[in-house]
């Protein structure tokens, strides 16, 4: 049986919001291309596009990322739906946004596809950061609004959720560690609560090195992905 609606279908995109932590400049950085075609040709905006009949979304998330970067295997998570009907001036166009955070050294971005050039944008850094942020580039459609949603989600993720894993090294120290949760807050963290809340916890192994008798620090990837899915409360 084939059926019909009356209703006018409206397109579907997805769009990958890629922040990078770069351990050395201590800054988290967002990937951006510079459009190759209109609407809004030369813009810079989020990896994105439209999503293929019979494709899942977060399958086109990944195969667009691929394409006009050159990324992949890159674990996206769902973030946010935006669908104001001026959006696209090509139309009604709803997008389903997604979202990472990866090392930034281990991802060189290429510009491919329709995309004319990537680059990395610094859009938080640490509080001993000297260095002034980047003026906000004018993004195309209504990426700016996106990328103001998604660095609030971020800020607010040490809070909710373990975070770390996949973006420092399997084994690390406490400090990296610290470092990186204030980098995302950009803000300072007492080191005694901060081991008592973070470093203790369950989903931070540790153990002795029978070389150099140090502690070495890792992920419990069990007790991490438990904390993820039942969800917890840090207060730092």
């Amino acid at each position: 049986m084939t059926y019909t609606y009356e209703y006018p279908r409206p397109a579907v995109t997805v769009d990958a919001l890629i922040f990078g932590y770069d351990a050395y400049s201590a800054t988290i950085q967002l990937l951006l291309i510079q459009r190759a075609n209109e609407p809004f040709k030369d813009h810079w905006a989020l990896p994105g596009g439209f999503l293929d009949m019979g494709e899942d979304l977060i399958t086109a998330a990944q195969r667009e990322l691929e394409e006009e970067t050159g990324l992949k295997n890159i674990q996206l998570h769902q973030l946010k739906t935006y669908g104001q009907p001026d959006r696209d001036p090509r139309g009604r166009t709803i997008t389903v946004t997604y979202f990472a955070i990866v090392p930034l050294q281990e991802n060189h971005a290429i510009a491919a596809d329709d995309a004319k050039a990537v680059r990395w944008l610094k859009v938080l850094q640490h509080p001993e950061n000297v260095q002034s942020l980047p003026p906000q580039l004018p993004l195309a459609f209504d990426h700016e609004m996106v990328l103001r949603d998604a660095v609030f989600h971020l800020k607010r993720m040490p809070y909710l959720q373990p975070i770390g894993k996949g973006v420092l090294k399997d084994s690390f120290h406490p400090s990296e560690l610290l470092k990186f949760y204030e980098t995302i807050l950009e803000k300072k963290i007492d080191e005694k609560t901060f081991s008592e809340k973070v470093i203790n916890n369950s989903f931070i192994k540790k153990r002795l090195d029978s070389k150099s008798l140090e502690n070495i620090y890792e992920f419990d990837s069990e007790e991490y992905e438990q904390l993820l899915s039942k969800g917890c409360i840090f207060d730092l």
